[in-house]
């Protein structure tokens, strides 16, 4: 995310019942798999009011519902996103050393998203965990793997 990121208005942002009606469509539609992303999700004020929705289509024409996160609401959710559907989680995770994660990140704490990945783990979700190779940030941990 850049420095000097400029949000949308609020008012332009979809309302979780506007996101619920897109997906409500796409399922009519025809699709299978839904995989809510974009900035991070879990922070959305009431965000386990959509995957409650979503999660009661499952079996009804949708047949997945994924997340992917940054993970540092997942100790919080990881249970809530189980008991609603959920199966599976990608964690976005670009460094294991905590002062290379800050820099990479900026506020995240890497004690944080490890505890939540566990929680995930221990709430039975089956989590991938996606990294960016970057050049002289990480790449060290990546090429000794």
């Amino acid at each position: 995310m850049s420095e000097k990121m400029k949000f949308l208005p609020k008012e332009e942002v979809l309302t979780l019942e506007e996101l619920k009606r897109l997906c409500d469509v796409f399922v009519e539609l025809g699709v299978k798999k839904l995989r809510i992303t974009g900035g991070e999700p879990l922070i959305r004020k009431d965000i386990m009011q959509l995957f409650d929705a979503l999660g009661k289509k499952l079996g009804k024409g949708l047949e997945e519902l994924t997340l992917t996160t940054n993970g540092s609401q997942l100790e919080r959710y990881a249970k809530d996103l189980f008991d609603n559907g959920v199966r599976r989680i990608n964690v976005s995770l670009d460094s294991l050393d905590k002062d290379k994660f800050k820099k990479i990140t900026r506020i995240g704490d890497l004690d944080k998203v490890v505890s939540g990945i566990m929680a995930a783990k221990k709430a039975g979700l089956k989590i991938k965990i996606n990294t960016v190779a970057l050049k002289e940030i990480n790449d060290n941990e990546i090429l000794n793997l």
